[in-house]
């Protein structure tokens, strides 16, 4: 044999090894691809779980439409208001009182 061959034994393990290198790096990436995969349908997973329902969403609706909740929303509101303003005369008070002491 001349010094450019090889025998069939070197030369079949050589193909053996490049191909279990080469299978070895193709099962490593699908490995990553299929844990990012796995990743994002639980985080699908955990986003739909926060959705509203249809129901739900079915029953605030036809509470919109009825108006339901928008007087009782809007008393709160205005005793909110109402509140504020005796909070505001109160310190308003507390300070005439204050600066006309000294």
């Amino acid at each position: 044999m001349g010094k450019d061959t090889v025998s069939l034994r070197d030369y079949i393990d050589r193909i053996f090894r490049e191909r279990d290198r080469a299978l070895k790096t193709a099962l490593d990436s699908l490995n990553r691809r299929l844990k990012a995969m796995n990743e994002f349908r639980q985080t699908l997973s955990d986003q739909t779980g926060t959705f509203v329902t249809k129901t739900e969403f079915n029953a605030l609706k036809e509470r919109m439409d009825k108006q339901e909740g928008r007087s009782s929303g809007f008393s709160a509101g205005w005793g909110y208001l109402i509140a504020a303003i005796t909070v505001l005369i109160g310190v308003a008070g507390i300070v005439i009182v204050l600066v006309t002491r000294h």
